[in-house]
């Protein structure tokens, strides 16, 4: 790329204007990171092309029309670069010329602005023999799909989505529904937490307007930054060197305390070669037997572990002269673009950012529910063989039994309840959630 160029900015199909010589460059620019945020752009325009855009409140396009300086001192157009799904957000105080700076954000603002209160799959842990084979989980059926049939992932995803006009993208891997998540906040942070969970995070395309999500242990196609450097158009570039600690991981694995299980023992698995020490306290469970987590659970977190620190493993920092059309991906996590001071002087920027940040796994919230009924049962004990389906002594005082048809959940003993047992019990099917053994 040689030669004079110059550049013509338009939002929504209205002129942005040259910056004001005392402010810096850096002011109007334009950032696409990769997550669950939305990316940010800033510009200078008049009061009332502002006013319109703001207004309107729909997604516009960005559009910057690359010049070239011909022989004879003429401009000739070379490319017209456009960013979609941009929507007006906020703008400045009016200045003396009657300008002001406008903020935009892209589509991805919808999951930060959705809020969502949503449990998915919680269960109980209960040990009980059914034909010869030791049962340990049974999900509640107000948050799970149908009768102890848990969501799946994909499902999920959908749920989250929902709460906005996205669309939920597919999924790179194929997971197992997971076990007690609670979706708590803003869609943005939950899905950011779920993504991680798998190793995975959520990608926008500036110039498509495509949402998708990756494995950030995949390798990504950065040819336009590749074509730009064997063009000679690196400007600057940071050196980073790792250290053992961000090489590689030891992952300590800490089940949460779902009650009524015991307190469980931790777990480990290793990535990378290195010495970093990550703390994870899952949500997913061995059995009460083991107390610790299942070897499959424990080789999922690994891998998730290892696909994060991977796509941060080549830290870069790196600007280059001009516009490439570069989206962020499993090896780059934020682009930039930088505008100049006006159209015919100073230059474009294009700025190329992979750096760490913390792994946001997905905070999982106890389930507590309030008992309804509570009682003490005598004579011959309570029960059936059927683990979901058991009767409860609904009557102290008259001391006869009813058939409640209320479903059991954190039993553990096999067989029927015993005599003598203090009982909890909730007024909904699959609301039961304890049995203490108290003695006569």
């Amino acid at each position: 790329m040689s030669g004079i160029y110059g550049y013509d900015w338009f939002v929504g199909g209205l002129s942005v204007l040259s910056l004001p010589s005392n402010v810096s460059e850096e002011r109007s620019f334009i950032e696409c990171p990769r997550g669950t945020k939305a990316g940010k752009a800033c510009f200078y325009l008049r009061e009332a092309d502002a006013l319109t855009l703001l207004a309107s409140g729909a997604e516009v396009t960005i559009r910057c029309a690359i010049k070239k300086k011909a022989p004879n001192d003429l401009w000739v157009l070379e490319k017209n670069v456009q960013w979609v799904g941009y929507i007006p957000t906020e703008m400045s105080e009016i200045d003396d010329s009657g300008n002001c700076w406008v903020t935009f954000r892209d589509k991805r603002i919808q999951l930060e602005r959705a809020a969502i209160d949503v449990k998915f799959n919680s269960l109980f842990l209960m040990t009980w023999e059914i034909d010869g084979t030791t049962q340990y989980k049974f999900y509640d059926a107000e948050y799970c799909n149908t009768l102890n049939t848990p969501y799946t992932f994909d499902q999920i995803l959908d749920t989250l989505f929902n709460q906005t006009t996205l669309t939920a993208p597919s999924l790179p891997v194929s997971p197992s529904p997971p076990d007690n998540i609670h979706c708590h906040g803003t869609v943005a942070d939950a899905l950011s937490g779920l993504l991680a969970t798998l190793g995975c995070d959520l990608l926008y395309d500036p110039f498509s307007g495509d949402l998708s999500i990756v494995l950030l242990s995949d390798s990504q196609d950065t040819g336009a930054v590749d074509a730009a450097l064997a063009e000679g158009r690196l400007v600057h570039q940071e050196q980073f060197t790792l250290s053992d600690d961000d090489r590689h991981g030891v992952v300590v694995i800490w089940p949460r305390e779902w009650f009524p299980i015991r307190n469980v023992e931790s777990d480990t698995g290793s990535f990378g070669v290195g010495e970093r020490t990550i703390l994870i306290r899952d949500h997913e469970l061995a059995d009460e037997t083991s107390k610790t987590v299942g070897a499959s659970r424990k080789a999922d977190i690994v891998d998730a572990c290892e696909a994060w620190f991977t796509a941060e493993s080549d830290l870069r920092d790196e600007s280059y002269y001009g516009v490439i059309e570069q989206s962020p991906g499993e090896e780059i996590r934020v682009v930039q673009w930088w505008l100049p001071h006006s159209s015919d002087d100073g230059y474009m920027m294009t700025r190329i950012v992979n750096n760490a940040v913390p792994m946001p796994w997905i905070t999982r919230v106890e389930n507590t529910i309030p008992p309804a009924i509570r009682g003490s049962a005598t004579g011959t004990g309570l029960g059936t063989t059927t683990p979901e389906l058991f009767f409860y002594w609904a009557s102290v005082e008259s001391g006869g039994y009813v058939n409640s048809g209320y479903y059991a959940k954190g039993v553990s003993t096999a067989g029927e309840i015993p005599a003598y047992s203090d009982l909890i019990a909730w007024a909904t099917e699959y609301k039961w959630l304890a049995l203490e053994i108290c003695g006569e």
